[in-house]
């Protein structure tokens, strides 16, 4: 495993040695040093003044390309790691975290609530593509600024600002519609914005629509597997009010992975005099029904598990007010705040293949937010302080129904059915100290408390309340230096926490046939420690390295494993004897890594870019004999990568990029948690042990303006139409998939 890591060390020293004496020159300087980002650090800055790894998609990226969905969007970067179990969903790993250690930010407002699960996690689909300005993506621990849940990084994704009119104008319009088309799910999706802008008044509002059919698969046999596995052979149907069982008559078509979405934005700014900003943002999300296409096509010895398992439709209602207030003098320079409210609806639906009852689970899920914070700048210090309020509620409902008579029954609940509240306030700082021109010292502190507290009532005689309450902290230290000849480098050393939620600490539910999750009030919040050393060289006027390492240690990791409940460790649950487990601070771990990013520009016209990402990790425990053992860590994404190789000149661009992922074996999996190893590839005698075979795609695109208003886009992916599918994954990915775009600008 290690080998990776020592390949990634001997080829950035190759590179070096190769190009030192290289003439220097600054526009690759610029590209990858100058780039300015904004959320992450909450304040205007140079990427190359920062210690953390960050990148940026920009606008023109964005459009460029051609994703279907926000989570396509990232994994298109090569810079993130995305596992999906159905068409209409897209989990997020930053550096071998997944989920709910990472945090999503929408136009500074957190999306992150109290039942963000440790699973696979697919809320970040709810954000428009096609609505997006900018995404910027913090990798590594960033809890001094966002919190908790920030272990593995932030995704800031931020929509445009409505624009006011300059002084010699006295109104403008801007018009931007977008139609596209994609042969793999025969999808459709159809995008209108418009921007009013006055002196004072500003106005921006979009709207997007998006149908996707049934995706199909690649046809052709993976050369680093060639076998076919994973296909869609049969599939349910309801036929004269019984389910019957279909032979699928193309098994690279994945039935029932269909889903459309639509997605809404306005965005109201007033601004009296050049020293005051408000800001009115609303938004609306909302999908229609989305088959969970993995547990669809799960097996059983009646041929499959489940006529029916949906997510009900999932809506994300989203208002905030933010205020922003330039000072002419004093102590402070600017005063940011955000003031928001989220209202979000998810549900999940399942029926048993041949069993009449569908058994519906409802979360309806508030969310209050506040985040006020203050800048001063002098001519060698930048400080922010602020103060971040949150305030979650739950209320989580379940009914069963008999679809042949509309009976209806009560059900369990996924999580306690009485009162959810989860209620956080923390202080926190972020300071630059430029000491010299060249050598510049960041910190960071953050401290809070976080109180939970989760009401079950009449519900299989478990305990009455679970209460917690725990204070956060987290700081960070890191120093970096711009040398000559265009050489960064910089080291940081940062903790980072997340605080159980409703979904870690108090869900009921049965995870497996006689097997119950129960609370665990004694949970903690888990900690990691991270080091890190980035290193960012340019030569001359021709190519561009980054290299990233780190090391994490993680404390109080948070495990499902055997428990007891009032002394028994197993307790009658929906009339079977089942066995209680819970979520328990049992395993201390550590996550290895090295990112590295290549760009060049060796001829006119023509760029080249590439990175590639190593991750290990491993988590402590006891065994069965009470032996402290080592096991692998789950959600760690095998080696990825990404090149790609454009040509620009005058109103045409083009692409041609190769995807590619390491092979993921069984051996490096984490079994019965979230590795998925019954998506395991068989072996020669059909046994789930071969894991996650390599594979890789060519792909190419090109877009041309005909003119400033008008552009075409015209793309293909995966060429070689080959089956494969990313780790951890429950359905294959896209085929052969030719894409057209096409957008006008007014």
């Amino acid at each position: 495993m290690k080998k990776y890591f020592i390949a990634f060390s001997l080829f950035y020293a190759y590179c070096a040695g190769l190009l030192s004496q290289t003439e220097k020159k600054d526009s690759l300087q610029d590209l990858l040093l100058k780039e300015v980002v904004i959320a992450p650090t909450l304040y205007n800055q140079n990427i190359g003044k920062l210690p953390q790894q960050i990148f940026k998609i920009g606008k023109k990226e964005i459009t460029n390309t051609q994703s279907s969905n926000t989570a396509d969007l990232l994994q298109q970067s090569g810079q993130v790691y995305i596992q999906k179990s159905q068409q209409g969903g897209g989990s997020i790993t930053l550096r071998g975290l997944e989920a709910n250690r990472n945090v999503i930010v929408i136009d500074g407002v957190r999306m992150n609530n109290l039942i963000y699960r440790g699973g696979h996690l697919h809320n970040v689909i709810t954000t428009d593509i096609n609505a997006i300005e900018s995404i910027e993506v913090m990798l590594g621990p960033a809890s001094c600024q966002f919190g908790s849940d920030a272990m593995g990084g932030v995704v800031y994704i931020t929509t445009p600002k409505p624009q006011f009119a300059v002084v010699d104008q006295n109104q403008f319009i801007k018009v931007h519609t977008q139609t596209r088309y994609t042969s793999a799910n025969k999808g459709f999706s159809q995008h209108f914005d418009v921007g009013l802008g006055g002196i004072q008044w500003a106005s921006w509002t979009s709207f997007s629509y998006s149908q996707f059919g049934d995706l199909k698969s690649g046809k052709n046999l993976n050369p680093f597997y060639p076998q076919d596995w994973g296909q869609r052979k049969y599939y349910a149907a309801r036929i004269d009010g019984k389910d019957s069982l279909l032979l699928n008559d193309d098994p690279t078509l994945q039935r029932g992975s269909a889903y459309e979405q639509y997605d809404f934005i306005q965005k109201l700014s007033y601004r009296p005099n050049l020293k005051n900003l408000h800001t009115l943002n609303y938004q609306l999300s909302n999908s229609g029904n989305v088959p969970r296409y993995d547990r669809l096509n799960n097996p059983s010895i009646d041929g499959l598990q489940f006529a029916e398992w949906y997510y009900g439709p999932q809506t994300r209602n989203m208002i905030a007010y933010q205020y922003q207030h330039t000072f002419s003098k004093g102590l402070f320079n600017q005063l940011d705040c955000n003031i928001n409210h989220q209202q979000l609806e998810e549900s999940r639906h399942t029926r048993k293949f041949g069993n009449d009852i569908l058994q519906s689970r409802t979360e309806d899920v508030s969310v209050q937010g506040l985040n006020a914070s203050l800048l001063h700048l002098s001519n060698r210090h930048q400080w922010r302080w602020g103060l971040d309020l949150q305030n979650n509620q739950l209320q989580s409902t379940a009914i069963a129904t008999d679809i042949v008579t509309s009976a209806t029954d009560k059900l369990d609940t996924r999580y306690p059915n009485g009162g959810n509240i989860m209620r956080s306030m923390a202080l926190y700082s972020s300071h630059q100290y430029n000491i010299k021109d060249w050598l510049i010292f960041t910190d960071g502190l953050r401290a809070g408390y976080t109180r939970l507290q989760s009401t079950i009532t009449d519900f299989y005689s478990l305990a009455n309340a679970v209460e917690q309450n725990n204070p956060t902290y987290s700081g960070s230290i890191g120093i970096t230096a711009q040398l000559r000849n265009m050489l960064n480098t910089s080291f940081l050393v940062s903790s980072a926490y997340r605080v159980p939620n409703v979904d870690d600490l108090s869900k009921i539910f049965e995870t497996a046939a006689g097997t119950i999750i129960v609370p665990n009030a004694n949970l903690q919040p888990e900690r990691s420690l991270t080091y890190e050393w980035n290193l960012r060289k340019v030569f001359g006027n021709v190519v561009a390295i980054e290299n990233n390492a780190y090391y994490t240690q993680l404390k109080q990791t948070i495990v499902t494993d055997a428990f007891t409940y009032n002394g028994q460790d197993s307790i009658l649950y929906d009339g079977v004897m089942s066995e209680v487990v819970a979520n328990q601070n049992k395993g201390k771990g550590f996550i290895y890594g090295n990112a590295l990013q290549v760009r060049a520009h060796f001829f006119k016209d023509w760029t080249t870019s590439a990175t590639a990402h190593y991750t290990y990790g491993r988590i402590f425990e006891k065994d069965a004999n009470g032996a402290d053992s080592i096991a692998p860590l789950d959600h760690i994404p095998p080696l990825f990568a990404r090149w790609m190789l454009t040509y620009q000149h005058d109103k045409v661009k083009a692409d041609f990029y190769v995807h590619y992922q390491g092979w993921k074996r069984y051996e490096d999996y984490r079994l019965n948690a979230e590795d998925n190893e019954d998506y395991s590839a068989p072996n020669a005698q059909g046994e789930l042990t071969v894991g996650m075979p390599a594979w890789c795609t060519l792909n190419a695109r090109v877009q041309y303006a005909f003119s400033p208003l008008a552009t075409i886009q015209l793309g293909i992916e995966n060429i070689l139409d080959t089956q494969y599918r990313t780790f951890a994954s429950g359905i294959h990915g896209a085929g052969r998939n030719l894409n057209i775009a096409f957008n006008f600008h007014y």
